[in-house]
């Protein structure tokens, strides 16, 4: 299951850069202007806020189950949960309900 989860990882990665590089030429184009000192500190600032979400995610499942996760299993199934939550809405919530029900096992 492991296996076919990073697999469908993987093949999203590869459509969204083909996107990117062949669909969307303009936004390549527009991305020098975009990227400046401001664009650096927004950055920092949104992966921050993700980081320290995912740790208070950890925090509270740590309180409610009995059984103890890794801090890194937690921002790697929150995160992936995340990216879910992007490609098709609310199934973030799912896929992380059922990776943490594998994972605790």
């Amino acid at each position: 299951m492991k296996k076919k989860i990073e697999i469908f990882f993987q093949v999203i990665l590869v459509c969204l850069l083909i996107k990117i590089f062949y669909f969307d030429r303009s936004l390549l184009l527009n991305i020098n202007n975009i990227i400046n000192y401001n664009f650096y500190n927004l950055l920092f600032f949104v992966i921050g806020i993700n980081l320290f979400i995912a740790f208070l995610f950890y925090v509270i499942i740590g309180t409610i189950t009995i059984s103890k996760i890794r801090f890194i299993e937690t921002l790697q199934i929150f995160l992936q949960g995340g990216l879910m939550n992007q490609f098709i809405p609310s199934s973030g919530l799912i896929f992380r309900y059922y990776k943490f029900k594998i994972v605790s096992k």
